[in-house]
C-alpha cells in the first residue's frame, strides 16, 4: 500500500473523439436502417453497402465549408448544406448537412438537408409544369404587371419582384427563367394551388393537403433539401421518378442503401432501381428547355448568371430566395448529376443580401464544373412528340 501509495499517477489524455466520414449520410442510413429493423439493428451485425461516393462526398464538403468561410464576415451566413444525386439510379452520391458537424455555433449537427425550409423561386419549376400540363407552352404570354389578389382574412396580396419593377408582356420562357414572381402568382391564381402541390407531390415531395395561399408559387411551403433535389433529379430523367422503394412506401424515394448482409454474409436486402413516370417526357423536356436556356435570364441575372452555366455542355438551373435573406437555393442538373445547395443560418437568422445566384450558386457551379470533369458531353434527350411552330414575337400566337 506505501509503495502505491508513493507511485507518481500518470493520468491519461481524453480520447479524442471518432472522426465519421459524411456523417450526416450515415446518421441517415442508420435512420433507415431502424425503420426496417428496429432495435435488432443493434445485434445483427449488418454489413451495409451504400449509394455514397467519398470523392463527390469530399468535394461537396470542401466547396460548401470554403465559400461558407468567404461569407461569413460580409454576409452573415454561416452555414450550408448540398445535396448530389445521379439521375439514372436516384442514388445519393453526397449529402452535406452542414459545413461543420462538430460547430456547436451553427448547430453543425443538425441535417439541413433533411430540414423542410422555404425554397422561394426554386420551386416555380413545379407551377410552370402544371402549366404544361394544363395545355400552356413556352410561348404563352403572361403578364408582369400590378396585380391584387383578393384575400378574406386581411389586405389584398399584391406580389412584387424582386427588383421592385414590372416587365410588361412576356413569353412564359421569359418568365421563368428570369424568376419573375408576379407571372408565377397570376399563373398559380388560374390554375389553382392543389394543380401545383399535386405536380410536387408527384415528383417526390412530401407536401401535406392544406389552406396554401397564392404565395405557394414563390415557395412558401417548407421543403427539405434532399426531396427538392430528388425532384429536380426526376426533371432531368424527363419526367421519371427513379429511386428505391423503402418499407411500406410506393413511390421511389432517393437511394441510400444498395445493399444489406448479416454477419454471416446471407444478402438480407439487394437494391433494385423503381422508376414511375410521373410526368410525359415532353413537359419535362421543355422545362428543361426553359431552365438552360442561358440567354432567357440573362435580363435579370446579368453577372451572376455566370454561376448556373457550364463552358462545355447544357446545364438546367434554378435559384430561389426567401424573404428576409433566410434561405438561398440553387437547383440544377445535368443528365449525369443533380445538385442542390441551401447556404442560410441553421437559428433563421437572416443573411445580409445573399441571395440564392451570389450565395448558393458559386458552391453550385463549382460542384458542378468539378463533377463533370472528364464526364463526356451529353444533351437532354429530346422526345420525338414535340412539334416547333413559328409564332407572333409580340403575341405569342401562331
Amino acid at each position: 500500500a506505501a509503495a502505491a501509495k508513493a507511485e507518481p499517477l500518470s493520468l491519461a489524455k481524453e480520447p479524442a473523439a471518432p472522426v465519421m466520414r459524411a456523417p450526416h449520410f450515415a446518421l441517415y442510413v442508420k435512420q433507415l436502417l431502424e425503420q426496417r429493423y428496429g432495435e435488432l439493428l443493434y445485434v445483427l451485425g449488418l454489413r451495409v453497402r451504400t449509394s455514397l461516393s467519398l470523392p463527390v462526398q469530399e468535394l461537396a464538403e470542401r466547396v460548401a465549408k470554403e465559400k461558407v468561410t468567404e461569407y461569413e464576415a460580409r454576409y452573415d451566413a454561416h452555414n450550408a448544406a448540398v445535396v448530389v444525386i445521379a439521375p439514372e439510379s436516384g442514388e445519393i452520391l453526397a449529402m452535406v448537412g452542414s459545413v461543420d458537424y462538430n460547430d456547436e455555433r451553427i448547430s453543425g449537427q443538425v441535417n439541413m438537408a433533411l430540414a423542410p425550409r422555404q425554397t422561394g423561386s426554386s420551386f416555380k419549376p413545379y407551377v410552370y409544369l402544371a402549366a404544361l400540363e394544363s395545355g400552356y407552352t413556352a410561348a404563352t404570354m403572361l403578364l408582369d404587371i400590378p396585380t391584387s389578389f383578393p384575400n378574406p382574412y386581411g389586405k389584398p396580396y399584391a406580389p412584387k419582384n424582386i427588383d421592385g419593377r414590372f416587365h410588361g408582356a412576356m413569353r412564359m420562357r421569359r418568365a421563368l427563367a428570369c424568376s419573375y414572381n408576379v407571372p408565377a402568382v397570376r399563373m398559380l391564381s388560374v390554375l389553382g394551388v392543389e394543380k401545383a402541390r399535386n405536380m410536387a407531390v408527384r415528383l417526390g415531395i412530401a407536401l401535406p393537403e392544406g389552406e396554401y395561399g397564392l404565395s405557394f408559387a414563390l415557395g412558401t411551403a417548407p421543403i427539405s433539401l434532399l426531396e427538392h433535389t430528388f425532384a429536380y433529379a426526376a426533371l432531368a430523367s424527363g419526367g421519371r421518378l427513379i429511386g428505391q422503394q423503402w418499407g411500406r412506401e410506393q413511390r421511389p424515394r432517393p437511394a441510400a442503401i444498395l445493399g444489406i448482409a448479416d454477419a454471416a454474409g446471407n444478402q438480407l436486402y439487394e437494391h433494385v432501381p423503381r422508376s414511375q413516370q410521373v410526368v410525359l417526357p415532353e413537359y419535362a423536356y421543355i422545362l428543361t428547355s426553359i431552365l438552360s436556356d442561358a440567354t432567357a435570364r440573362l435580363p435579370a441575372f446579368g453577372a451572376s448568371a455566370a454561376n448556373l452555366v457550364l463552358p462545355d455542355r447544357p446545364v438546367a438551373a434554378k435559384t430561389g430566395s426567401t424573404d428576409g435573406y433566410s434561405d438561398a437555393w440553387t437547383m440544377g442538373y445535368t443528365p449525369q448529376f443533380a445538385v442542390g445547395v441551401w447556404v442560410g443560418n441553421t437559428d433563421r437568422r437572416p443573411m445580409k443580401g445573399l441571395l440564392g445566384s451570389t450565395g448558393a450558386g458559386p458552391i453550385f457551379h463549382e460542384i458542378m464544373l468539378r463533377l463533370h470533369e472528364g464526364e463526356p458531353v451529353r444533351d437532354f434527350p429530346r422526345p420525338p412528340r414535340l412539334v416547333e411552330l413559328e409564332i407572333c414575337d409580340v403575341s405569342g400566337l401562331l
